[in-house]
């Protein structure tokens, strides 16, 4: 057998996906990942497996508890040496489709007290008439003009698409009446450093959130009018389009971008970043889009098989110079289970069908809603196995995978993990 080296360790949290507050408490759980410097090739590169014993490279993160009445709320990110979760501790609603959190906790791996961030209280601020506005599913940890910040997505109810027939509907476990107006999606970004609000690039104070209705929609519903938009629809009892995931990154071009993954609509939406350039410098225009083919919508970039509902957004840089967003899709046309998409970044301003290349892999399992995942190397991913329940499972192009079970919660995606400074080498001959 030849020889290989595993010279890249990675530690992967295992977050839990209470819902809302939690009637027991929980310990957060850690696997530990070995795969090639270079990266894993196939499923059988990687060395998975519980942490069960002491390991310092965790630090107090290893010993993270979440008490009664506090879960996530649906997810975590690490940056450095602090672990971040996103929250709900009882001052959000719960359990709707996602939502609510109200607090980002940060957990510093070399011990001390956690700190929290009201963001509950931010939102009110940005959303002071809104009947209904809390924050949502996911976050991402970014800097803005030199502050370290996390960016996160923010459901609210929308009186301009308000439903003139004032019908009674279902939204989540909870009831709305659309004569408030309907579910959108805005992104607002909050300071780790002080926990202000950090507004948008427009105007001399920027704004204190960015609306995807307002910014990048429209409802004008023509082939012309929704080539380079998002389609809204007026009168629909129904919220619009339940985004659930968020990356901001700066592309190899020098483009600063944010990805958006938008469930309801079954695609991905790469934008011009809107906390780097103003409306006038092309704040918001629609870089690229991926996904579609279900339920009628467009097609982007995809061509088999449609994507039925989807989940997350990661970028990745390879070192061969290979830049991608890998997402999660719950379901898909040509089977009954849940698949990966990985595409180049092929940023188009002018383009409406946004050609690319893509991998994409199926998982052993079908997740009705949640689930994320990203690459360990060229064609080879780890994915979490939100509603399905099953855990995390490394899937590669060729078909195989393996399944490691965490069946006590939800998992919402795999995106909390870091990789220790110091890498120990060891060969398995």
């Amino acid at each position: 057998m030849a020889s290989v080296a595993f010279s890249t360790i990675e530690y992967q949290a295992i977050v839990p996906n209470g819902g809302g507050p939690g009637t027991a408490p929980y310990n957060l759980q850690w696997l530990k990942l070995e795969y090639p410097s270079t990266g894993a090739r196939s499923v059988s590169d990687v060395v998975m497996s519980r942490v069960t014993k002491q390991d310092d490279a965790l630090g107090a993160w290893q010993y993270i508890g979440f008490e009664n009445g506090t879960t996530p709320m649906l997810a975590a990110k690490i940056r450095e040496e602090t672990l971040y979760v996103l929250l709900n501790t009882g001052k959000a609603p719960t359990k709707i489709g996602g939502c609510c959190a109200d607090t980002i906790r940060a957990f510093p791996r070399l011990g001390g007290k956690h700190t929290d961030i009201d963001i509950e209280n931010l939102v009110r601020t940005a959303f002071p008439s809104s009947k209904f506005a809390h924050a949502t599913h996911t976050f991402h940890v970014t800097e803005i003009r030199g502050v370290l910040v996390a960016v996160f997505l923010v459901q609210y109810v929308e009186p301009k698409l308000k439903n003139p027939k004032h019908l009674e509907v279902r939204v989540g476990r909870e009831w709305a009446d659309p004569a408030d107006g309907v579910l959108l999606d805005a992104v607002m970004a909050v300071s780790l450093v002080d926990g202000g609000i950090i507004p948008t690039a427009d105007g001399v104070d920027g704004e204190l959130y960015f609306s995807i209705f307002d910014k990048m929609g429209t409802t004008t519903i023509d082939a012309e009018s929704i080539r380079r938009k998002v389609p809204f629809y007026r009168g629909w009892p129904l919220q619009q389009w339940h985004a659930n995931g968020l990356f901001r990154f700066t592309a190899r071009c020098g483009t600063s971008v944010l990805a958006i993954s938008l469930r309801d609509r079954n695609e991905v939406v790469l934008i011009k970043d809107p906390f780097t350039y103003e409306s006038h410098g092309g704040h918001a225009t629609i870089l690229q889009r991926f996904g579609g083919g279900a339920n009628g919508n467009q097609r982007f970039g995809l061509q088999n098989p449609a994507i039925h509902q989807l989940h997350n957004v990661w970028h990745h840089k390879y070192p061969s110079g290979r830049e991608t967003i890998t997402l999660f899709a719950n379901g898909v046309s040509s089977d009954s289970r849940s698949h990966l998409f990985e595409f180049d970044v092929n940023l188009q301003e002018s383009d409406s069908v946004f050609p690319t290349n893509y991998s994409t892999a199926a998982f052993s399992f079908f997740g009705r809603t949640q689930g994320g995942a990203r690459p360990l190397g060229n064609g080879v991913w780890i994915g979490a196995s939100g509603s399905a329940g099953l855990g995390i499972e490394l899937v590669d192009q060729a078909g195989g995978s393996r399944l490691l079970s965490f069946t006590e919660h939800f998992l919402y995606d795999a995106f909390a993990f870091f990789t220790p400074k110091q890498q120990p080498v060891r060969l398995i001959m």
